[in-house]
């Protein structure tokens, strides 16, 4: 009997010892359709070459006797019942169970046996051959079975619970006729569970007929069963076009012609050789994957010659395989090619080098030998005030390790350390702040090669607060993380931008690198975002760059073993403007050019607005308030007397005698910081409002449509940076315990009125003809566009218009040409609204409420994101009862009920797409006992998409109303609550009460109908 054994007819065990035996996991969690699937990709690797080598064998000689014995015996009783009737799925069901068997008992490493039990395995070996020569004489004497047989139910080859007896097809379920060559079984088209919508970005034509194509094939279905059972592949769009167009053809191959030629878009092709232009291979992408997915491409695309093919395959190959491939001249050739430098780069990278250190802790010739001890050591540093920066040289001729110069306050020049190179001072490894840094083996290593004769200045800097070690190499042009540093960096959350580039370094070599990463640098109070490009070759965790020294602008001098900053460092922008998704190189140098630019003309100092001042007007009659100040502990008056000494120094305050007088109040912030705050609520009280309005925040939200570049201006301390009216100054007055009393120069914090100057003041100073690329809501710009030109078009606008103003914006705050961006406690970006996942997760956190007040907060949290919840207030009503007057506390089931599903509805919320008001709106209205719900949607190219929900309860008079009243009412009060989107537009109400048709017909209503 010869062939190989067909997945499918495997039990789980016997799927679980394949695996195994390959080195693969196979857990129980695992059923047997992922079990199939996983061996399957396993055979497919083996039949490629790719082989894992040296896999213990997993197995006992006890186990696998007991289990061979047992299930041929079973398999023998199987091929005693055969008839001539039975099934080829069954016959070959017991086929490949035998083979398997075979294969298992025959890999058994014999060299491990002794006499005893090497004579047990030629037995059973013996045993198996006569089953398989008893199988083949058995089936080779039944007679053909009839192909005019009538078609067979499924064969319940994928069950999990698949029993050790083999049924015979009288008793089990049956498999359907496969035709010659087929290797799965029939089954109806409609249950491939696939459908086509016409909806070209879920899945486009070429791929649905792709797909329908290979399961044609692996289904035994023919053209004329796929053309008969075409309805059963369409739905929406695309299941009203075939109805359509059903008489106009008559088989499945002029069925796929009208489909491509109603659903491919004009410029498919273009497109399509475009895409063969420039997709180019993934660092992480396999070369078999790569392969595979330009073949796909080149089929589709069709008669481009092979040369023409492969010249475009090689061109957009990673770097690493490009530059190490001869010349090939077929696809074969370069797949072999490509795998052995695979293989190559794999071999590479199990290398283990020697260490460098010439004396261990055992013996010299001894690299590889651990220390003896029980600890993991660590070289030991010497303490230092500031953990931010070491530099030192590794010199030869010191025989201590001295200690570093303590760093405080900076100075215009810091002494450099020296590093002794031998001997050193061990301790246990550090604690856990510190493991980031050097720890264990890796660190003595590390230390000790770079002390044996290395002069070279090393720089600690910090990054997110972990130190790192990095040369000062002033002969790289660009700052190099090597394979350890690239750890580091991913263990802190950054990632790795995928734009692989050839280096050559310093010694003429070549070396690919495999994109970089976006790293902001601390270098004592400077933090500055330095582009560090990638290099696995590179030994060195870390090389600082000549655009390091830069950017953060230090001037080492080396003669003198001292360094200092430059006197005017170059201005860097943050790393929020290099960490755009969306930019090119070239786009991200523009903006980059731009913002510096801008940045350095605006300056950093709190800036002074020179169009509008802030003045506090007191209604007639009003007498001084005086108030004495709070009691605070000696802690928060530190906190106090520093936020003086800092307005003091920016000119915010001056000293004052005023007879008015406020407290000071100090708020706790969610890092658990303080706020500077003054109580002015008496002040407010009697100060007269200003109307100017404030926008609304559904109306900013409707706004950001289209917004695929998105980026966010901060203004640093607002309303600090408005001029206070030299009369309104002494009400601002408040009192510091035991110090002077103060009032104000720039307009503060907490004035009733301050929100309404400050919103009418950059309205002025943005003006109108931006409102549709700026949004602004208090100090908060956001700038949106759909292209990258008119972006940075209208960034220069209102850098210069702000300038002009003389408005400063906080440049750690500013967000530039991102994807998406949390705004005003929503997640925002070119798809639409959804609500801010950190914000959700808090309400999901909270806990059931246990009184009245803690169940009003939740209501008025979760209210935040009404808009994401259909029917938010009939689904709240049990909460809601509660809070009413002369309601006994009670937390019932439905309470619970309605608790979980308003944070359950959260969790899963869907997007709300901001409206396009050049299309159609459709308003779905509804009524429940409790309350109205209504739902406003806009069909866009994609589908049907949620513009808004809508939902409040009902009074107890509405409760009365009767059903068809009450559905009126959601009507109206929808139509009444979305004015603003349907105002002046065609829009169309879906209702499920038929009789509002009749209302509108009627031709004299009476009472509430009317």
């Amino acid at each position: 009997m010869e062939g190989k054994f067909q997945v499918n007819d495997l039990k789980r065990e016997m799927l679980v010892y394949e695996l195994r035996v390959r080195g693969m996991p196979a857990g129980e969690a695992k059923t047997v359709d992922e079990l199939r699937r996983t061996l399957r990709q396993v055979l497919s690797l083996e039949a490629n070459g790719h082989i894992l080598a040296n896999v213990p064998y997993p197995f006992d000689f006890a186990a696998e006797f007991d289990y061979v014995t047992t299930t041929r015996q079973t398999l023998q009783e199987s091929i005693h019942d055969l008839t001539g009737d039975d099934e080829p799925p069954y016959v070959d069901r017991i086929r490949s169970r035998i083979l398997h068997l075979f294969g298992r008992w025959q890999r058994f490493p014999v060299s491990s046996l002794n006499d005893e039990k090497l004579a047990l395995h030629a037995n059973v070996m013996e045993n198996l051959l006569s089953t398989m020569d008893q199988f083949e004489n058995v089936v080779s004497s039944a007679p053909a079975q009839d192909s005019s047989a009538p078609p067979l139910a499924d064969l319940d080859c994928d069950s999990d619970s698949d029993s050790s007896k083999l049924h015979k097809s009288a008793v089990r379920p049956r498999l359907a006729q496969p035709s010659a060559g087929a290797g799965c079984c029939k089954l109806r088209v409609e249950k491939w569970n696939l459908k086509f919508t016409g909806d070209n970005k879920h899945m486009s034509v070429h791929n649905f007929l792709d797909r329908v194509a290979e399961l044609q094939l692996a289904r035994s279905v023919s053209d004329q069963e796929l053309f008969v059972s075409a309805i059963d592949l369409f739905s929406g769009k695309a299941l009203m076009w075939y109805r359509t167009n059903r008489s106009r053809v008559d088989s499945w191959a002029s069925l796929s012609d009208l489909l491509i030629k109603h659903f491919e878009p004009p410029d498919y092709r273009a497109r399509l050789f475009r895409e063969l232009l420039d997709r180019t291979q993934d660092t992480s992408e396999g070369i078999v994957d790569y392969l595979s997915s330009m073949k796909a491409l080149f089929q589709r695309y069709g008669t481009l010659p092979e040369e023409t093919q492969l010249d475009m395959v090689v061109r957009n190959l990673a770097p690493f395989y490009s530059t190490q491939l001869p010349i090939v001249r077929s696809f074969a050739e370069l797949e072999d090619e490509c795998l052995r430098v695979e293989a190559k780069k794999f071999r590479a990278d199990q290398y283990v080098p020697p260490t460098r250190r010439r004396h261990t802790l055992v013996e010299p010739d001894f690299a590889f030998v651990s220390a003896p001890s029980t600890h993991a050591f660590a070289a030991k540093l010497p303490d230092s005030s500031e953990t931010l920066l070491q530099v030192w040289y590794a010199r030869r001729d010191n025989n201590k390790l001295p200690k570093l110069p303590c760093i405080g306050k900076r100075t215009p020049e810091e002494p450099i350390g020296r590093l002794a190179a031998s001997p050193f001072e061990f301790t246990p490894t550090p604690s856990e702040n510190d493991s980031h840094f050097f720890t264990g083996r890796a660190a003595l290593d590390y230390i000790l090669a770079h002390a044996n004769g290395d002069e070279r200045p090393y720089l600690r800097i910090s990054v997110l607060g972990c130190p790192m070690l990095g040369l000062l190499d002033s002969g790289a042009s660009r700052t190099i993380v090597g394979r350890s540093g690239h750890d580091v960096l991913v263990k802190l959350g950054l990632k790795l931008v995928s734009q692989p580039t050839v280096c050559t370094v310093a010694n003429g070599q070549r070396c690919s690198s495999a994109g970089y990463f976006c790293v902001p640098m601390s270098l004592r109070d400077k933090t500055h975002c330095v582009e560090v490009v990638y290099l696995p070759e590179l030994s060195h965790s870390l090389i600082l760059g000549v655009d390091f020294w830069k950017a953060v602008g230090i001037i080492p001098d080396l003669n003198r073993d001292v360094w200092h900053f430059a006197g005017n460092p170059t201005p860097e922008i943050s790393c929020n403007l290099i960490d755009s998704q969306l930019l090119s190189g070239k786009e991200k140098s523009l903006l980059h050019e731009l913002v510096r630019e801008k940045m350095v003309a605006m300056g950093s100092d709190l800036g002074r607005c020179t169009v509008s001042q802030h003045s506090i007007e007191i209604m007639p009659g009003v007498k001084p308030i005086k108030q004495r100040y709070y009691p605070v502990s000696p802690f928060k008056q530190k906190l106090i007397d520093a936020e003086i000494d800092e307005m003091l120094k920016l000119g915010v305050i001056e000293p004052s005698k005023s007879p008015w007088s406020s407290p000071v109040c100090l708020v706790r912030k969610k890092d658990d910081s303080y706020r500077f705050c003054i109580d002015f609520r008496k002040l407010n009280s009697v100060t007269r409002k200003d109307s100017y309005p404030i926008p609304y925040i559904s109306a900013i939200l409707d706004r950001l449509r289209n917004a695929r570049y998105i980026s966010s201006l901060d203004i640093k301390s607002a309303f600090w940076q408005v001029p206070l009216e030299r009369s309104s100054r002494e009400l601002t007055a408040f009192t510091v315990p035991g110090r002077n009393l103060y009032h104000f120069k720039r307009m503060p914090f907490g004035l009733t009125n301050a929100p309404a100057t400050w919103q009418r003041l950059i309205d002025r100073v943005l003006g109108v003809d931006l409102e549709n690329h700026v949004v602004v809501y208090l100090d908060d710009i956001v700038i949106i566009s759909r292209t990258f030109e008119e972006h940075l078009k209208v960034l220069a606008l209102v850098f210069d218009r702000l300038k002009d103003a003389g408005l400063v914006v906080r440049e750690d705050k500013c967000h530039f040409c991102k994807p998406e961006m949390k705004y005003l406690g929503y997640l925002v970006d070119a798809h639409g609204l959804r609500p801010d996942p950190e914000k959700v997760q808090a309400i999901v956190n909270i806990t059931p409420p246990r009184n009245v007040t803690e169940i009003r907060r939740f209501i008025g949290t979760a209210s935040w994101y009404r808009r994401f919840v259909p029917n938010f207030s009939s689904v709240l009503a049990p909460l809601t009862n509660l809070i009413k007057k002369k309601v006994t506390w009670r937390w019932s089931e439905d309470c619970q009920r309605a608790f979980n599903s308003i944070k359950d509805s959260l969790i899963s919320a869907p997007i709300l797409t901001c409206p396009d008001f050049e299309r159609k709106f459709v308003l779905q209205t509804d009524a429940s006992h409790f309350g109205l719900g209504a739902v406003l949607t806009q069909t866009f190219d994609d589908g049907e998409k949620v513009i808004s929900y809508l939902s409040r309860s009902l009074t107890h008079q509405e409760m009365k109303l009767t059903v068809t009243e009450k559905e009126c009412l959601a009507v109206i009060w929808s139509v009444e609550k979305l004015r603003h989107y349907l105002e002046g537009v065609p829009f169309e109400v879906i209702t499920d009460h038929h009789s509002l048709l009749w209302l509108h017909n009627l031709k004299d209503p009476q009472g509430r109908l009317a």
